[in-house]
């Protein structure tokens, strides 16, 4: 059990993972390989590489930068892209052997579900805040949230114990100033980014409250003296007070009914008159799914989800072929299980019939649009699921069809995202549908000579004049049966060579010095040779 995490984080060298843009469902999570780590427990190197965290680090943050940081960090555990994503998040394992560490990864996600413990209900705040924050690619998002709700957790109970014994010295003494001493000092020893999770102006109203509770009728004077109103001080939501302003409530709603005109338009143009049912996107497509189209795998979360980009495309007149070629694009992709069994064509092993090396990229404007997503703060927050985006964003999957709108998708990820707006306004070229089917947005590069795989050798090849066994296939064991002229396999076998003068041996006998089953042609011609049917040669 560790107690301090400040033991934890001197001078080790910390060797930070590059962050993997990967477009299975699935985050894999390089295991942690370096010598200073050892005699440390998994649990403690952990904790190390999260205090390298960029906010840990950080010299000095204001308080309304620390806001902002951790209304970053907290997005993906606390918002409606959880819920959206939580698919995702659920099969997030560590890429590791450690049965610790996967065991507590499999426990983080069955605590969320109610079905396990809490993994993390030994480990002290700083701990908690550190696993909360973590931006080093450590921890997954699961572990992350139950970490966060375990402070969360330990943070409101704490709120509401200053309040039950501000009452209680109400009551007493007719005075609180000493429990807004205590709740003043628990404040100061926060971290800045746990002092982010407090309402904006909180400290300034209780160091107030605290100068004028001093002395006799200290509570009256600080308008105090009511259970009522030390609530109201010390007491607050700590979700509301850790989202930034720019998070509109408004804009990342996203109603879960189907009685809305968004979800009406959606069942209408995706799947006719009637709604189809949610296909498993956890395992590959069968035989009997090939008649099912893309929209079938579309979760009910997506499906909620794109009942608002219909809503919104009709409100700003857009023409909703751009939100059918997206929602087809993200079927696409939940029915090939998150992209799992799709083959990246950027692997190195594309060539065509010529031998020349395959390798595929976007248009450059394509490629811009791309790259500006992604170093945008709305990639971060969108509630579209950003492991599709990455996707979509790679030229080797799918690279000889074209996939959606890039400047259509990139005003709706800017839009359902923190950093949009009710007023955010569509482009007016997206009232016509004007992407052309011929027109590729992805570049085919050839490599300049050809670089023909070696020829597969046969084992064996047949003739005019019967079987001739290969050099690789006499290395193997095959030879040719010397009565027959068929193909054997010579196999070892310590049984005496079977006898040759019954009538029909050749024929008959075994090719294989290990017992087999007859077939019907063997059966048949062994009764023919009992009742004497089969003349000797």
């Amino acid at each position: 059990m560790i107690h301090d995490i400040k033991a934890l984080s001197v001078s080790l060298p910390i060797t930070r993972p590059a962050q993997t843009t990967t477009a299975t469902a699935v985050q894999y999570i390089e295991p942690l390989a370096n010598p200073s780590y050892d005699g440390l427990s998994l649990m403690a190197q952990h904790l190390s590489r999260a205090a390298s965290s960029s906010w840990a680090n950080h010299p000095a943050p204001s308080l309304q930068q620390a806001r902002l940081e951790s209304a970053r960090l907290l997005a993906p555990l606390t918002d409606e892209t959880y819920r959206l994503n939580k698919s995702v998040h659920d099969s997030e394992i560590p890429a590791t052997q450690d049965r610790e560490w996967l065991e507590r990864a499999r426990q983080a996600t069955g605590f969320l579900e109610g079905r396990a413990g809490n993994p993390f209900h030994e480990l002290s705040r700083p701990q908690l805040a550190l696993i909360s924050w973590d931006d080093s690619q450590t921890f997954t998002i699961n572990e992350r949230r139950a970490a966060w709700l375990t402070l969360k957790g330990r943070q409101d109970a704490q709120q509401h114990r200053f309040a039950a014994d501000a009452q209680k010295e109400l009551a007493t003494t007719g005075r609180v100033e000493n429990t807004l001493k205590q709740a003043l000092t628990h404040y100061r020893q926060l971290s800045v980014m746990e002092q982010a999770q407090h309402p904006e102006g909180y400290i300034e109203r209780l160091e107030k409250a605290l100068a004028q509770a001093a002395g006799s009728e200290g509570a009256k004077r600080a308008h105090l003296d009511t259970p009522a109103r030390l609530e109201a001080l010390l007491l607050f939501n700590t979700d509301a007070a850790g989202k930034t302003a720019t998070a509109s409530d408004e804009v990342l709603s996203v109603p879960q009914t189907k009685d809305t005109p968004g979800y009406k338009t959606l069942v209408e143009r995706l799947y006719g008159k009637f709604e189809h049912p949610v296909m498993d996107t956890n395992r590959p497509r069968r035989f009997e799914d090939i008649g099912r189209g893309f929209n079938d795998y579309l979760t009910q979360a997506d499906r909620f989800l794109f009942a608002r980009f219909y809503e919104y495309a009709q409100e700003q007149g857009a023409e909703l072929q751009y939100v059918d070629r997206l929602a087809w694009e993200l079927g696409e992709y939940r029915s090939l299980s998150h992209g799992r069994t799709l083959i990246n064509q950027n692997d190195g092993t594309s060539r065509d019939q010529n031998g020349h090396r395959l390798t595929f990229s976007y248009t450059p404007e394509n490629a811009e649009i791309i790259n500006r997503i992604r170093s945008s703060e709305a990639f971060k927050t969108t509630l579209l699921d950003t492991r599709f985006l990455e996707f979509a964003f790679d030229p080797g999957f799918r690279p000889f069809s074209n996939g959606s709108d890039k400047r259509f998708l990139e005003q709706m990820v800017t839009r359902f995202s923190a950093q949009g707006s009710k007023d955010y306004a569509l482009d007016a070229r997206f009232a016509h549908y004007d992407h052309d089917p011929k027109t590729k947005d992805k570049i085919v590069h050839r490599s300049s000579h050809a670089e023909r795989s070696p020829r597969w050798e046969p084992m064996f090849v047949s003739t005019k004049d019967g079987w001739a066994i290969t050099a690789k296939g006499k290395a193997a064991g095959f030879g040719l049966d010397p009565v027959s002229g068929g193909l054997v396999i010579h196999t070892p076998s310590a049984m005496p060579a079977p006898k040759t003068d019954e009538n029909m041996a050749g024929w008959v006998q075994q090719r294989v010095k290990k017992a087999s089953l007859l077939h019907p042609f063997m059966m048949m011609v062994a009764k023919y040779k009992a009742q004497g049917r089969v003349r000797r040669p």
